[in-house]
């Protein structure tokens, strides 16, 4: 066997079959993984909004408590 042969036994002919495997196999994954980031996205659109409008409300209550405490003061 040699390395350069066009044998279907050879060394090249098997690692051929093995790269297209592998590709293969690295694309099909890569569909699933895509497929999967896209579906976890969803959630996490909605957590960002949510966290959006929790953050407008602790600020709200933030403010008035120290508006509260600054009326206190006067």
């Amino acid at each position: 066997m040699t390395a350069g042969s066009d044998e279907p036994d050879s060394i090249a002919a098997r690692f051929g079959a093995f790269d297209e495997t592998l590709a293969a196999r690295v694309t099909s994954a890569g569909s699933g993984l895509s497929s999967d980031l896209l579906d976890a996205r969803q959630p996490i659109a909605r957590l960002r909004i949510v966290g959006l409008v929790i953050g407008v409300v602790a600020a709200a209550v933030a403010a008035w408590g120290v508006q509260r405490r600054i009326n206190d003061y006067r």
